[in-house]
């Protein structure tokens, strides 16, 4: 696949992951094949779609702002219900 094809199929957001992988096509190829998670309106939306099928009561809330105040994540909210979520570096 060329960089234009990825960038045609997957548009904005397939040029977020050039810029996050210094352009390296292979690995943002790599990147949305396998590692993509999908869009979600807010961390505690993710949490509890990747626990659904458990029985478990979660307060996933409470789990994302453990996250936070933690230093394993930090998120930047641009419209409501539109939270991107990064990994600290």
């Amino acid at each position: 696949m060329t960089k234009e094809q990825f960038l045609n199929k997957y548009g904005e957001l397939g040029q977020a992951l050039l810029n996050n992988f210094n352009s390296d096509l292979e690995t943002a190829i790599i990147a949305m094949k396998e590692h993509y998670q999908g869009c979600y309106r807010s961390i505690e939306d993710y949490v509890s779609t990747a626990l659904e099928d458990r029985e478990w009561k979660v307060d996933y809330k409470s789990i994302g702002r453990d996250l936070i105040l933690g230093g394993e994540i930090f998120i930047l909210e641009f419209k409501f219900n539109e939270v991107h979520v990064f990994l600290s570096v």
